[in-house]
């Protein structure tokens, strides 16, 4: 049996949902909460205790994924929300916030361009 599910009105409700929801307020209140900071980013084989980021900087929801599983609990659902990191028109980075259904903040996870001249990293704080 094929399956096609690019007319399903599940893309409407995603996209309805997406829409109550200020997803660049949760990026931003995330960016303050944080303060702008990464604490413990691995780029390669390097360690970087803190990354700053400007706090001019702009960002761009990139993606929204939906999962389910399970955990020892039982079922689980996910969203996440995928940010482009920008800063004059040059992407530096991306920033990916893992909510639950209640949009209660869950994790985080960062892919900075640490080379960007928008990341400012301490030298004393590099650890390799």
């Amino acid at each position: 049996m094929k399956i096609n599910l690019e007319t399903d009105p599940i893309w409407n409700e995603i996209a309805r949902v997406v829409t109550e929801i200020d997803v660049d307020g949760l990026a931003r209140e995330h960016l303050e909460a944080c303060q702008y900071r990464i604490e413990g980013y691995w780029d390669g084989e390097e360690f970087y205790e803190v990354i700053n980021l400007n706090r001019s900087l702009n960002v761009v929801l990139d993606n929204i994924g939906l999962s389910r599983g399970t955990n020892g609990q039982g079922k689980v659902c996910l969203i996440k929300l995928t940010f482009l990191l920008v800063q004059d028109d040059e992407e530096f980075g991306q920033m990916l916030l893992i909510l639950n259904p209640k949009m209660v903040f869950i994790d985080e996870n960062w892919y900075i361009d640490v080379d960007s001249p928008y990341v400012v990293i301490e030298p004393e704080e590099i650890v390799t």
